[in-house]
């Protein structure tokens, strides 16, 4: 039995296959410029990239198109280009290679900034938990806090696909304050519950 190992299908490129036909050097081209064989200057993205974002605030908008989820996007190719959404790329372009399976968090939860000390590479799971608000079920108004049936409430906050729960509370302010402290104990990333 012979064990091939694949290649990079860049013709007369002769590294090992990472993903999606090519080796990590031009998946990452592919991935960050819409083509394995690019070579655009980074002065000139990043000229065209940072024109486009207001550094006034704490928060460095982005004042281009955005996709419908309110993030930015950027064709790194120019109009020719895949738009990418703008936070990866700055996140990219400053911090450097995304890892695989990692998504970026932004901790200031305004999904138009990218400045790159608002964003973090996280799992899927940090990502989740630093969450902002009550989910659209919340019966409280209050992330984490939910009504019984006889007017007290109960805390609840799920982690690695177990439900922990607190409570019965009488007043929703000691409820929120151990739905808080419930999040601090089980979670990891919940920026927000942190630096309040």
């Amino acid at each position: 039995m012979s064990t091939e190992i694949k290649q990079c299908s860049v013709p007369s490129c002769t590294s090992r296959l990472l993903a999606k036909g090519y080796c990590g050097k031009h998946y990452q081209k592919n991935s960050t410029y819409g083509n394995p064989l690019a070579s655009a200057p980074a002065q000139d993205i990043g000229e065209r990239f940072w024109s486009k974002v207001d550094k006034s605030g704490k928060c460095w908008l982005w004042t281009a198109s955005c996709y419908s989820t309110g993030y930015g996007q950027f064709s790194v190719g120019g109009r020719s280009g895949t738009p990418k959404p703008a936070h990866r790329v700055t996140y990219q372009m400053i911090k450097g290679r995304i890892p695989n399976g990692m998504q970026i968090d932004h901790m200031c939860h305004n999904t138009k900034c990218v400045n790159p000390a608002h964003l973090r590479a996280v799992t899927p799971k940090q990502n989740m938990e630093n969450l902002r608000g009550a989910h659209a079920d919340s019966t409280s108004g209050i992330m984490g806090v939910y009504l019984n049936k006889n007017g007290s409430y109960r805390v609840a906050a799920y982690s690695d696909g177990r439900l922990h729960r607190r409570g019965p509370f009488l007043s929703i302010e000691d409820a929120e304050t151990a739905a808080i402290e419930l999040r601090n104990e089980i979670f990891t990333h919940n920026h927000l519950d942190r630096t309040h």
